[in-house]
């Protein structure tokens, strides 16, 4: 039993725990060196400044994005917003305006062109995950909210 002032034994050490930095979230990539942090991409507000997202997954998501807002485009309803039909005009981002890739089954592996629809981030956060959310029924909840958020930031 260690007494007050007794100093640790110095042959016991700890295990050395192999915990990766950052792990990429779609392929798995694990960081353990801070050179292995250059495969991830830059995000200063994410952990040791670099994204969840490997570089190689990232671009191959930026160019699954691409295909299809050439889809979108080209669809007779265009780049409307599946909740709110007003159109998406802001590709990349995080603000509530940016595009989102909605599914419409649910199933987010399902990339088959008619499952996929455009939708603002915004409109998405608050369709589906909302509290009245009731399927396509959404459609009029989602434009009130989004009129009622545009009165509240104009005060």
């Amino acid at each position: 039993m260690a007494q007050k002032g007794d100093t640790p034994d110095q042959s016991v050490q700890p295990p050395e725990l192999n915990i990766p930095l950052r792990v990429c979230r779609v392929c798995g990539l694990e960081a353990h060196t801070e050179e292995d942090l250059a495969l991830f991409t830059k995000h200063k507000s994410c952990l040791h400044g670099r994204d969840a997202f490997c570089k190689r997954c990232c671009n191959a998501s930026k160019s699954k994005t691409a295909e299809f807002v050439e889809i979108f485009r080209a669809r007779p309803t265009g780049m409307n917003c599946h909740f709110c039909g007003e159109t998406v005009t802001t590709l990349e981002g995080r603000e509530s305006q940016s595009l989102v890739i909605y599914s419409l089954d649910g199933n987010h592996e399902n990339w088959d062109y008619p499952n996929k629809v455009p939708a603002h981030r915004g409109c998405h956060m608050t369709g589906e995950r909302h509290h009245n959310w009731k399927g396509d029924e959404a459609t009029d909840q989602s434009k009130y909210l989004r009129e009622w958020r545009k009165r509240r930031r104009n005060r």
